[in-house]
Formats: C-alpha cells, structure tokens, sequence
C-alpha cells in the first residue's frame, strides 16, 4: 500500500517500494491553518480524507490525484465550522461534527439531518440535544458510538450502543480523564487486539 505524510501545509503520497514522494494538491493549500488544523484521515470504507478543521473536508480522488470537496460522498451546509466526520456504514450515513452543530447525511435520502431538523427520528440525535455541542465522536468495532460532548472545561463522555439503541455505562471512569489537570482528547482508535482507544494530551485510556 501507500503511504501518507502530511508536513506543514504539504501532503505527500509515498511509494514505500521506491521512496518517491508524490505532492498532493488540496483546496485551500495556501491558507495558514497551524500544526494541529490539517488532519488526514481515513474512513470505514478506506477512502483517504483530508480535514482541515472549520474550514472543510476533501476526499482524495485517485482518477483526478487531489484532494477537493466535489470528491465528498456526502453533501453538508456550506456554513459549517467542521470538526470531523465518521463514516457509519451500518446505518449508512456520515456523521458530521462541526462547532455549532451535529448531524449526519443519510445515503439513502441524500439529506442532512441535525439537532434541529431530525426529520427521521434518530434516537441519537435527539437525545444528544441535551449534551451539544460535540466535540469527539467514534464508531468502533461493537457498533458502540463513543462520544466526547461539551466544552474542554466542563466535558463529559457517552457511549451509545446502535444495537440496542440506548446509552450504556461503558464510560464509567472517563469523566476523571485528566486527574484534574488539564487534557486534550485528540480522539480515538481501534486497535488490533479488539478494544478501542482514548487518546491525546494528558491522557489515554484503552476501554472496556
């Protein structure tokens, strides 16, 4: 496979055969965003992304060799401070989190559905009414939705179990994440052996 290094401002694709570095073009390129405001990432389906945090999400096109939002599977408001967005491919949707709001695109409606306009009423979004905005959100092996919710200085965790459909105690212990000093969670990972992963700055946590 290939491999993908993001430096500064400058997204490479390298051939790990040969070492050559290919430069990869991106919308947006001439922008300054800081370190920690391009983010590349992959989906569930393995679809390489690019974030570029309250600015944009570009998918990479292999035919067309770039990154841009036309390539995006999915369509959102155009005013959207984003933040992430995860594939759900059992529900499939893209959950979109953003500053000011949290929704997700439905494939087979081709609609955005948010706090306020949840059009199919999804239990998730509107229990999370009460807990946004969101800031972490991730969707692990068990169909279990592991959420970060609230500002860095009063934050809480959920975790929502999609089979069936109710919140669950399986965050029990992250609410001391940080041992009262500062932490930031920078988010979370599947790892090999079967239990996903909180992790960032002060703190990481493999959970149950």
């Amino acid at each position: 496979g290939l491999i993908w290094v993001r430096s500064g401002k400058q997204i490479w694709m390298v051939n790990p055969r040969n070492f050559i570095f290919t430069p990869i073009s991106y919308e947006g390129s001439n922008g300054f965003y800081g370190n920690s405001g391009i983010w590349l990432k992959k989906d569930a389906s393995g679809n390489i992304f690019l974030l570029i945090t309250d600015k944009s999400c570009q998918y990479y096109s292999e035919k067309n060799g770039r990154f841009s939002q036309a390539h995006n599977p999915f369509s959102i408001p155009a005013h959207l401070k984003i933040q992430d967005v995860v594939e759900d491919e059992g529900k499939k949707r893209f959950w979109i989190v953003s500053r000011e709001d949290f929704g997700y695109w439905d494939r087979r409606t081709r609609q955005y559905y948010n706090l306020s306009n949840n059009g199919q009423a999804d239990y998730l979004l509107k229990a999370m009414t009460g807990y946004a905005p969101v800031a972490s959100f991730f969707i692990d092996n068990q169909k279990r939705y592991w959420i970060q919710a609230g500002s860095k200085s009063n934050t809480s965790f959920l975790c929502y179990n999609s089979v069936l459909n109710r919140f669950t105690s399986d965050t029990s212990g992250l609410n001391s994440m940080g041992k009262g000093s500062y932490f930031e969670v920078y988010g979370f990972k599947q790892l090999k052996e079967g239990a996903p992963a909180l992790y960032g700055l002060n703190c990481f946590r493999i959970l149950g």
